[in-house]
């Protein structure tokens, strides 16, 4: 990221980083900074690393055993053709992945664009999905607030659970079967740092499985938080 090419992996097991080819730069140019993620999964034997660049719409996966980038079809946008910071992808663990635009939504349903890819073909459905809702609890009442920096997402048993970003409180849950969001426990505005902060920059989300999400607040902080999805303990 930070206006760079570079792409890096992490050895666990000898508390090492390599260096690995750098991203394409690809038809726009332009090199990676706000509005790109990724997502690991396995195809026929074979890690890749899924990249949406970010800023423009470029696809990208790394083969893991090859190492080499290959260039994948462009991710699908609203209004804009644009992923700016906050945008994110999620991978559902079997063949989907999601791609949230965040910034840009459609002004007739006042939601934000999302979109699936199909991992076992390599191509993106034609029809979108209903995106995160604009309007939800701010300061205490139903404000209209797009999703900006900050924004994260994880999967979780036919689930996607999501910090909305943008110096808010939100967090949403969308139920893929039903295509449909629904807004939830929204993080505390005080945490260890003992200052009122909200989710911006910085802030990032992942499942530990069994319904419990770890988060990073963010927004200047080292707040660390734990979310535990009631219904995985028969609440």
């Amino acid at each position: 990221g930070n206006s760079t090419l570079g792409f890096w992996k992490y050895n666990i097991a000898a508390d090492a980083w390599e260096q690995l080819p750098d991203v394409p730069e690809g038809p726009s140019g332009k090199q990676v900074k706000g509005g790109n993620d990724m997502v690991y999964l396995v195809k026929n034997d074979t890690g890749y690393v899924y990249l949406m660049k970010g800023y423009k719409t470029e696809f990208y996966r790394f083969n893991t055993l090859s190492e080499q980038w290959e260039a994948m079809p462009n991710v699908p946008y609203g209004t804009r053709d644009k992923y700016k910071r906050g945008s994110w992808l999620a991978y559902d663990g079997d063949q989907t992945i999601f791609a949230h635009q965040a910034n840009y939504y459609n002004r007739g349903a006042d939601e934000h664009y999302m979109f699936k890819y199909d991992a076992r073909g390599d191509t993106w459905f034609s029809e979108g999905l209903h995106g995160m809702p604009l309007y939800g609890l701010h300061g205490g009442r139903i404000r209209k607030k797009k999703s900006k920096d900050g924004s994260e997402a994880a999967y979780y048993e036919g689930m996607l659970f999501a910090l909305k970003g943008g110096n808010t409180q939100q967090f949403w849950q969308y139920v893929v079967a039903a295509d449909s969001w629904v807004e939830i426990d929204t993080m505390p505005n005080y945490g260890s740092s003992g200052r009122k902060r909200r989710v911006k920059y910085g802030a990032d989300l992942v499942s530990l499985g069994g319904g419990a999400f770890f988060a990073l607040k963010g927004n200047k902080t080292d707040e660390a938080w734990t979310y535990l999805w009631p219904l995985a303990y028969g609440a």
